[in-house]
């Protein structure tokens, strides 16, 4: 009975994972739909409902019906004859640790030899017997599982990790430095044991990281460089972590704090930050970044500049801004930058590209941007004093190095003892067939150290939209 109930459990139990996976994947990893469509994500998820409570009925079902052989059998002047043999006791059975247990089921240490005195007893022999019995009654039900996390954000993060292995082949990452022409695996490449590229870096040193902001496997790359970043930064050297998605400004900040250094939640920075209005990509992104974050205790600061600073630039311009207190220098003289950010934002021949009053306001707002997270970067540096600042962005705030890159180093370049900002860039690209080790660069001609110290290469974005 106990055989059968294990393997009755085990079966429904794989049966609920699978079906819950479905749920999950369905409602993170979800297809947009129109209105002529609603009815059938609804017809879907009444599907995905009905095998998720299937799963659980059966489950109930063969858990009381073993809980109603067991109560039978409970009673010392009741036992079945098939039974006899197998609630003798056994020494090999008493010392079993395997599987989970319950309270009722555990008992103190003792001896081989307490353990074959007991077993001439006829009544601690029925006993044993029942809560083997018991056990199995309970092993049908599942309450002697463990339960795995049932938060919100541990469901998502488990959803899409599943969604990922399923769309993304992980050993499709390489690191190519620019200075060197090489390229490196990450996954060896940034370990303290194998030679790490982070171990020749200067202990006072930003590095700026340009992202898609909807790629699942930029934000895996992310959280694997800040992990390898904490491991292998000496002790007297804080890391810090600065973000895009959350303003400079001291709302933010405190909320920030609150959220590291506090008992607040990724649902109350949320709620704090007004997440939805000012940034709108789910927060899910980058939940595990800001998780690792608050375990390890790395302060976060807000980088972007605030959104009604931004509109009202969009709508009339900089230059009733330029000068006044707090606001940061802009510079708007740079010709490589602004013609790289109109190709990008509007073509190579800017055939899409509306009036030039509209095409200077565009190159105004990211010129500020860029410039108020470069501020909030170098102010963070200079009340540090020292250490290692991660600034993860938008990938064309760093690419060229002409965005923050080269307006952090403008700011503390007279400081001698922080280093240029060194910046990497995720990239998707097509990988070779024959030997998938390798990406294939588009146009054939590697990357220069003009463009950025590494070219971090993932695959191609891919399946469903994840925003």
């Amino acid at each position: 009975l106990f055989g059968c109930c294990f393997l009755s459990s085990a079966s429904l139990d794989q049966q609920q994972r699978v079906s819950n996976a479905t749920m999950r994947i369905q409602h993170v990893v979800m297809v947009r739909v129109d209105a002529s469509k609603g009815a059938t994500a609804r017809r879907r998820n009444e599907q995905c409902s009905a095998a998720m409570s299937g799963a659980y009925g059966a489950r109930r079902l063969c858990g009381l019906a073993a809980i109603l052989f067991c109560g039978l059998s409970a009673r010392n002047s009741f036992h079945f004859r098939c039974c006899q043999d197998f609630i003798q006791p056994s020494i090999g059975v008493g010392q079993s640790d395997r599987g989970p247990r319950s309270a009722r089921t555990v008992e103190p240490a003792i001896t081989t030899a307490q353990l074959a005195q007991r077993s001439l007893q006829p009544a601690c022999r029925g006993r044993l017997g029942r809560r083997l019995m018991w056990t199995s009654g309970l092993v049908g039900i599942g309450s002697l599982q463990p339960q795995a996390e049932k938060t919100k954000s541990a469901e998502v993060e488990r959803a899409l990790g599943l969604a990922n292995s399923m769309l993304y082949n992980p050993r499709r990452y390489r690191i190519f430095e620019t200075s060197t022409k090489l390229y490196h695996d990450p996954q060896h490449r940034l370990l303290h044991e194998n030679a790490s590229l982070l171990s020749n870096m200067p202990d006072n040193c930003i590095f700026c990281l340009g992202e898609e902001h909807n790629h699942p496997m930029h934000h895996a790359a992310e959280f694997s460089l800040l992990k390898a970043m904490v491991a292998q930064s000496p002790r007297h050297v804080p890391v810090g972590l600065g973000l895009e998605m959350f303003d400079g400004t001291l709302d933010h900040r405190n909320a920030l704090k609150d959220f590291v250094f506090g008992s607040d939640n990724l649902e109350d920075l949320k709620r704090r930050t007004s997440w939805d209005q000012n940034w709108g990509w789910p927060i899910r992104h980058w939940a595990k970044v800001l998780n690792y974050a608050k375990v390890n205790q790395i302060r976060i600061i807000g980088l972007n500049c605030p959104t009604r600073v931004s509109d009202f630039v969009q709508g009339n311009g900089i230059d009733g801004l330029l000068g006044r207190p707090r606001f940061p220098e802009v510079d708007l003289l740079d010709p490589v930058h602004r013609d790289r950010f109109l190709k990008e934002q509007y073509g190579p021949t800017l055939a899409k590209a509306p009036s030039e009053q509209i095409l200077s306001r565009a190159y105004q707002v990211q010129t500020l941007r860029e410039e108020w997270m470069a501020e909030q970067a170098a102010i963070y540096a200079q009340r540090m004093g020292g250490g290692r600042l991660l600034c993860i962005m938008g990938r064309r705030h760093v690419a060229g190095r002409r965005g923050v890159p080269n307006r952090i180093h403008r700011r503390l370049g007279s400081e001698s003892r922080w280093a240029a900002p060194h910046t990497i860039i995720l990239q998707g690209a097509e990988w070779q067939c024959k030997d998938f080790n390798l990406p294939t660069v588009q146009g054939h001609r590697l990357p220069g150290t003009d463009e950025a110290d590494w070219v971090w290469y993932t695959e191609h974005k891919r399946g469903c939209v994840l925003d």
